[in-house]
């Protein structure tokens, strides 16, 4: 799941659809926040003022994130 939310400029993408509970969060920069499950797995990412970009760089999960956004791309794509 994506959600975009316009007024605050924020990308929050869940990863993990099976809707696992977040045992810690981790702030990865000053625009880029991570939810972990108990695990150590990754349940979300949250990237902030993401009309300046997003950085994917240092990403735990990184290819399940881009997968995520490019998905997101097409859909966009077929509607535009």
């Amino acid at each position: 799941m994506i959600e975009y939310t316009i007024p605050h400029d924020v990308l929050y993408v869940n990863i993990n659809g099976d809707g696992a509970s977040v045992a810690e969060t981790k702030d990865l920069d000053d625009r880029r926040t991570v939810s972990f499950a108990e695990d150590g797995s990754v349940v979300s990412v949250t990237f902030m003022d993401v009309n300046d970009g997003i950085v994917l760089d240092g990403l735990p999960q990184r290819e399940d994130i881009e997968a995520a956004l490019e998905r997101l791309a097409r859909v966009l794509a077929h509607k535009g």
